[in-house]
């Protein structure tokens, strides 16, 4: 089951997630996958957290889809502190889907900042880019 999806403002190399991943929830590093694909899944029982990274060629455009397993997975982290310390470590601005009704509020984050902000849904639906509205 999906843990969370992080959209990130900048493109991160996958060794570098595999270490923010690391310092964030303290797990080895050979437990951790990154993927660009769903067919590429791991054996889950195999793993602590996969991660499976989209690009978009826009705006944000990077989103990070995170399944957590096994003992990680039992006791989740907080979204608000793993987010903000992911975004201090990467130096980016993220986006996390925010719990209103309105799919176009998103939660923005740039290190310990946290602030509600709206996507352009008409470019989201037209385009699929995640850029926020003016």
């Amino acid at each position: 089951m999906i843990w969370v999806d992080i959209i990130v403002e900048n493109t991160i190399p996958n060794w570098k997630l595999g270490k923010v991943f690391q310092e964030l929830l303290n797990i080895p590093l050979e437990r951790i996958q990154i993927i660009e694909g769903y067919d590429d899944f791991p054996d889950t029982n195999t793993m602590s957290l996969v991660c499976q990274k989209s690009l978009f060629h826009a705006g944000f455009v990077m989103m990070l889809s995170i399944y957590l397993f096994g003992e990680i997975a039992e006791n989740n982290p907080n979204h608000d502190g793993f987010v903000s310390r992911f975004s201090m470590l990467t130096n980016c601005k993220c986006l996390l889907p925010s719990e209103s009704n309105n799919p176009s509020q998103m939660l923005l984050y740039e290190g310990t900042t946290k602030e509600i902000v709206y996507i352009d849904e008409n470019i989201f639906e037209r385009d699929g880019i995640y850029l926020l509205k003016q």
